[in-house]
């Protein structure tokens, strides 16, 4: 993923959907930096939220909605585990309200 700075780095992230017609991969990067979270907009993933083992994470992290890319698939270094359909829905859906600027 491209930084705040233009720097290219591994980092995790949370494929949103695949796009037609070339299979890019739009995506919300992860982060272990709590802080970071947006209230409202981010999805916080804790010790206590069911999604929590599923993406593998090591630690409490937070998918940044902010923080919205779209990779080519070749790009693409593996993966570390899968979110829950329901996550993945309400990714989408503060995308949807973050980018549109309405309740969605």
């Amino acid at each position: 993923m491209v930084t705040a700075t233009g720097e290219v780095k591994k980092r995790p992230a949370s494929v949103v959907r695949t796009l037609p017609p070339y299979g890019d991969l739009p995506v919300c990067g992860i982060s272990s930096q709590l802080r970071q979270a947006v209230p409202d907009i981010d999805c916080v993933l804790n010790e206590e939220h069911p999604d929590f083992a599923r993406p593998l994470l090591k630690k409490p992290s937070v998918i940044r909605v902010v923080y919205l890319q779209t990779v080519c698939p070749v790009h693409v270094r593996g993966t570390g585990g899968r979110i829950s359909p329901a996550l993945l829905a309400e990714t989408q859906r503060r995308i949807a309200r973050h980018i549109g600027g309405r309740n969605v």
